[in-house]
């Protein structure tokens, strides 16, 4: 987080990676999130959003559909909140949420 200047927390990773994933850069989002993880710093809903937006951005719904099931710790607000987060990015890139 040196090159951000701000606090390595999850929501500074989710925000970095965020905009990343909005303007293409799916790699350096997937680097960040590698980062996050060997820092020892734990993914939020947030994060798997996150996560969930690349995958159907480039259209990789199955990798989406399977980090949504594995989202089971979650709790029921987690998955609703990524339930819709994925049907609003499956319709979005045009694809079907049943592929």
């Amino acid at each position: 987080m040196d090159l951000f200047n701000c606090d390595p927390s999850v929501h500074s990773y989710n925000a970095i990676m965020n905009i990343l994933v909005e303007h293409g850069y799916y790699e350096q989002a997937h680097k960040v999130y590698m980062r996050m993880k060997d820092r020892g710093v734990c993914s939020d809903v947030c994060t798997y959003t996150v996560g969930i937006k690349a995958f159907c951005r480039t259209r990789r719904s199955s990798a989406a559909l399977r980090l949504l099931k594995n989202m089971h710790f979650m709790g029921k607000n987690g998955e609703k909140k990524l339930e819709e987060q994925e049907r609003k990015e499956f319709e979005h890139s045009g694809q079907s949420p049943h592929a």
